[in-house]
């Protein structure tokens, strides 16, 4: 001890411990973001798991409905229309038979995506009833709304 007086002895920022505590910012700001990533990525499979299950349910819908056709082949195609219409409904399915083209149309809400449609062309093949699949699709229920606010052409 010189002079009386105590050595006092102070803490050193040094460069080492500036980088230090630099480096443990980034790496808890980079784990924040990796977590919020992943809690995104979650909900987008979420809802893509919630869709493809709706969509699975719709298709299973209309294919029991669908299935009517086997058991009332030989029947005629007007018959065979309206049974599986009738069919459908009771199944909590919309349909529609229209006799005159002979075109059974079902349709099944497919949740987010909007209405799954099956379109089938029946016709009579000697005693029995054939069905021909013209369509089978997912129709959005903005493409059902036709927009009338914007007039394209005019006279």
């Amino acid at each position: 001890m010189t002079g009386g007086r105590t050595p006092r002895r102070s803490i050193v920022f040094g460069g080492a411990t500036v980088l230090t505590v630099l480096i443990v910012l980034c790496m808890a700001c980079l784990s924040l973001m990796g977590l919020s990533r992943a809690r995104a990525d979650h909900r987008i499979a979420q809802r893509a798991a919630e869709t493809v299950r709706s969509y699975y349910e719709a298709e299973a819908a209309v294919e029991t409905a669908l299935s009517v056709l086997s058991v009332h082949a030989t029947a005629t195609p007007d018959a065979v229309g309206s049974a599986m219409a009738d069919a459908a409904q009771s199944l909590g399915v919309q349909a529609e038979y229209d006799a005159a083209s002979r075109l059974l149309t079902i349709s099944a809400d497919a949740g987010a995506q909007g209405m799954l449609v099956a379109q089938l062309q029946l016709s009579a093949q000697g005693r029995d009833t054939a069905a021909k699949v013209i369509s089978y699709r997912i129709q959005s229920r903005e493409d059902a709304q036709i927009d009338t606010t914007l007039p394209v052409y005019q006279e």
